[in-house]
């Protein structure tokens, strides 16, 4: 068989292999997102992140997971957090790293997906803060074929010193991001991160969340 035809061949053969493999240990990083705030410190405020994703409750997946990328045969591949660490903790770093940007002094409490809404409550407000943030994850995961879908459902509540909820903002729903074949895994990091990313600006700058971190006269 001519050069030409064996090169064929192995593409045909290893291609679709070679790139399973990549989808197998694609990851996406959340730690390192800063948004963009529109209010300041100073203040100290506790920020954890609750995921209540049913899949990861049920344990059917790690709490590392963040959505799937699939083979050229739509074969699922697991993309997790780039720190494997539960994504979880990596939104609550960036909603820290967000704070640290504008002043404020955050306080990062990590959490289980088992502990309960009393117990954080209580974790977020010790420690002498201002204010807390609580972020529920009831849905976050990207899908990638060709085109990465996001689909996400999450609430952002602030508490005050007393545990008193003083501001609250939901955001869910289904964003479409066209792709291409070739380079699928890391056009889905690029709009992911840039997705959370406005997602957290769209949380933490809405005039009730935003009234409610202003520290107090």
């Amino acid at each position: 068989m001519r050069r030409v035809g064996w090169n064929c061949l192995w593409i045909l053969l290893v291609g679709p292999l070679l790139f399973g493999a990549c989808a197998w240990v694609d990851k996406h990083a959340y730690h390192t997102v800063t948004a963009d705030l529109s209010v300041s410190g100073p203040g100290r405020i506790s920020v954890a992140t609750r995921d209540r994703r049913p899949y990861v409750l049920q344990q059917n997946k790690g709490p590392q997971f963040v959505g799937t990328l699939r083979s050229l045969h739509y074969s699922p591949f697991d993309v997790t957090t780039e720190d494997d660490r539960p994504l979880a903790d990596g939104m609550t770093q960036a909603i820290s790293n967000s704070l640290a940007k504008r002043g404020f002094r955050p306080v990062p409490v990590f959490v289980s997906p088992f502990e309960s809404t009393e117990r954080i409550q209580k974790m977020l407000a010790q420690g002498e803060v201002d204010r807390a943030i609580l972020l529920t994850l009831r849905e976050w995961k990207s899908d990638t074929y060709a085109d990465t879908v996001l689909h996400f459902d999450v609430i952002l509540i602030v508490l005050d010193r007393t545990e008193q909820v003083i501001g609250e903002k939901r955001i869910q729903g289904r964003d479409h991001f066209p792709g291409a074949y070739r380079n699928a895994s890391s056009h889905a990091r690029e709009v992911v991160s840039r997705a959370f990313k406005g997602k957290l600006e769209e949380l933490l700058n809405d005039p009730a969340v935003a009234n409610a971190l202003r520290p107090s006269p």
